[in-house]
């Protein structure tokens, strides 16, 4: 797919087409990450926390109990 690069005041801007947009989710508004890399322009949509828990397994601890506060441990 080749795109044009457009002006918007200062700024240059290129515009997404809305078959590209539908498929990785972007909607006005989506925050992306933008960088540089190895002469290759890159554009990241950005992980939102939820994002990053969701791919994080569950937590293999559980809580113990203990015999009580010991010395200044209580507040």
């Amino acid at each position: 797919m080749t795109l044009n690069i457009g002006q918007w005041g200062n700024s240059l801007g290129v515009r997404i087409p809305s078959s590209l947009s539908e498929k990785l989710d972007l909607k006005k508004g989506t925050k992306i990450d933008i960088f540089e890399s190895k002469g290759r322009l890159i554009i990241k949509k950005k992980e939102t926390l939820q994002d990053l828990l969701t791919h994080s397994p569950d937590c293999p601890y559980t809580e113990i109990e203990t015999d009580g506060p010991i010395g200044s441990e209580e507040w």
